[in-house]
């Protein structure tokens, strides 16, 4: 029922009771978009950090489709598709917040709690004039090689880096650099 937000999940005749809060989640989907994970390291952080106690080594799989069930608001995963996402977790998320906090009127991240679904009732809410909203339409129009406007042509070429999801290699060779100017400024007193 959409009223009832699930705080458990029920994988071969066991209720299992699973981390709900918005913040864990969003960890767990930066984690499985993660490339330098392997498929089982990325099975490993959902069962870890989504169920609340040991899973039986036989509802594994099981329990990898609830948590697919969980995160699409209680429908079964779809089958994976190759288009190119319009959305990044990790990169997007200070749009994500500003735009879930306008809605929201408060700011999410101090609230304790924030069950998933509600949080996605939120996102879904966003205002389509919003950075994110912009940001999105405009990666799904060069996604699908649609002709752009003059405006949208020249915001691409003024902000490129705002329109592209990064790559895996991309954020090593960031995050390298970033090690390298902290080790230059600070020098080996940091880790």
């Amino acid at each position: 029922m959409i009223l009832e937000l699930p705080e458990s999940v029920v994988i071969n005749d066991r209720t299992y009771e699973i981390n709900t809060d918005f913040r864990v989640i969003l960890n767990i989907l930066m984690a499985t978009e993660d490339s330098n994970l392997t498929d089982r390291d990325k099975a490993y952080v959902i069962i870890s950090e989504f169920y609340v106690e040991e899973i039986n080594a036989e509802d594994i799989e099981a329990a990898l489709e609830r948590f697919g069930w969980f995160v699409n608001l209680g429908k079964d995963t779809p089958p994976h598709n190759d288009e190119q996402p319009v959305m990044d977790w990790d990169q997007d998320q200070d749009m994500i917040f500003s735009s879930v906090m306008a809605v929201a009127g408060r700011d999410i991240r101090k609230d304790d709690f924030l069950h998933w679904w509600t949080f996605c009732g939120l996102l879904s809410e966003i205002d389509e004039n919003s950075r994110l909203a912009g940001v999105m339409r405009m990666r799904d129009k060069l996604n699908r090689h649609e002709k752009l406007t003059d405006y949208e042509k020249e915001a691409l070429n003024r902000h490129p880096e705002l329109y592209a999801i990064k790559t895996a290699e991309q954020r090593e060779i960031e995050k390298q650099d970033i090690e390298k100017i902290n080790k230059k400024i600070f020098g080996n007193k940091i880790k």
